[in-house]
């Protein structure tokens, strides 16, 4: 959800229509959007490399 909410904001950005949301909410919007991505990928590598799912008896 959040990426695509940040996806559409950039699209609207980017076709000139950024007026359409406050732009007091600009830097909050991408900036949480690019964070919490790339800590979601940081954290899915890490689990990958790792390899600790391995070790799961399920």
């Amino acid at each position: 959800m959040n990426g695509s909410y940040g996806l559409h904001a950039a699209i609207l950005a980017a076709v000139g229509n950024a007026d359409r949301f406050d732009a007091a909410w600009q830097g909050a919007l991408f900036g949480m959007s690019l964070i919490w991505g790339a800590g979601l990928l940081a954290h899915t590598l890490g689990a990958f490399l790792s390899k600790d799912y391995e070790n799961l008896n399920v």
